[in-house]
């Protein structure tokens, strides 16, 4: 199979406009929350881009927290600071065939 072509269309860094105060972080936070994954979504026919913007940007106003940086204080604690710092969002398109994927090939490479 032929390898998808990926061009950068946009990226750009949303934020909601909402600070919030400091939420500090727990051993169980440190241990299991402090991770990252990339997510790629496929539109065969085609994404409103505008739209998830819109949507994304009112979603981070009722959950100010995923738009913070962890920082440590004077003693050493870890907390988030909610300081509407946002987030990164890129749209790529891409051309070529699409790798199999569906319900029965979940794990496909």
């Amino acid at each position: 199979m032929a390898k998808l072509k990926s061009t950068l269309i946009s990226s750009k860094r949303l934020q909601s406009g909402v600070k919030g105060p400091a939420q500090y972080l727990t051993g169980m936070d440190l241990f299991n929350g402090h991770v990252s994954i990339p997510m790629i979504l496929v539109y065969p026919q085609g994404l409103d881009v505008g739209e998830i913007e819109r949507s994304l940007v009112q979603t981070m106003r009722s959950y100010p927290v995923i738009t913070g940086r962890i920082k440590k204080d004077a003693q050493g604690d870890q907390y988030i600071d909610n300081n509407d710092t946002g987030i990164d969002f890129r749209v790529s398109r891409c051309s070529g065939a699409l790798p199999n994927y569906g319900a029965h090939n979940q794990f496909g490479k």
